[in-house]
């Protein structure tokens, strides 16, 4: 179980300071599947990283009884490090056995021959590949995915994301941020849906009522109060915006 109470987090310094996230309540239970839609720079990232435990909240607090899989964006703390050392590290905290974690690894990304070389030396495709990888190999509660659930044109690794998501789907619970109604539509399935929207965090009973409400939003553009559609008005035709 994560638990969110009264959470708002503000980001940036002085006059840059910016309000992300204001009050958010939520629960997400274990093996749920949720999806999140938000309009980009709505603050999902953010969100993913406070579920993650990579950032903390300016206000309320995040009861977090569950381990989460390694987030997007974790490389560059561990840049410094080579895979084989990092992974030793990630296996402490997961407890899990290393050499198997080594042995997907090198299985689906071409780093067999660089375990020991630093990953602040590898090129971009490949560190987003091992960082990809990570996320799926470790045993957790909850897997979180930003957006995508694969990188790159490589079709065999894309193929291996695509097994081990349907695999760690049946085994825990999916967080994936999104804004593209495409995507939400195709991987939600039985998902609980959400709504990231100036601030806000809407909750609908399934994905399609989500995707309803945020087809209607306005831009960002409009600075007129906001007009949100309720979660028990998601879907009468009357209405909207």
């Amino acid at each position: 179980m994560i638990t969110f109470n009264s959470v708002s987090k503000e980001v940036g310094k002085g006059r840059l300071k910016r309000l992300v996230l204001e009050d958010v309540n939520w629960s997400i239970s274990p093996r749920s599947q949720m999806l999140i839609l938000g309009q980009s720079g709505s603050g999902k990232s953010t969100l993913l990283q406070l579920l993650a435990g990579l950032t903390t909240p300016t206000h309320g607090w995040i009861d977090r009884r569950a381990t989460v899989s390694i987030p997007t964006g974790l490389l560059r703390y561990g840049a410094h490090d080579t895979p084989r050392k990092l992974i030793f590290r990630l296996s402490q905290i997961y407890n899990v056995d290393p050499n198997e974690i080594i042995a997907v690894t090198a299985l689906v990304t071409t780093i067999s021959q660089l375990l020991d070389v630093p990953i602040r030396s590898f090129r971009g495709a490949l560190r987003a590949q091992l960082s990809v990888t990570l996320t799926y190999a470790f045993p957790c509660d909850f897997y979180i995915f930003d957006g995508a659930l694969s990188v790159g044109r490589d079709q065999a690794f894309r193929s291996f994301c695509e097994s081990a998501f349907q695999i760690r789907k049946k085994q825990a619970g999916t967080i994936i941020a999104t804004s593209s109604v495409k995507t939400a539509r195709a991987l939600g399935g039985d998902a609980v849906g959400a709504v990231l929207f100036r601030n806000k965090l809407y909750v609908y009973p399934d994905v399609e009522h989500a995707v309803v409400a945020f087809e209607r939003l306005p831009t960002e553009k409009i600075l007129s109060p906001p007009l949100f559609i309720e979660p028990e008005k998601v879907l009468d035709a009357d209405d909207g915006f």
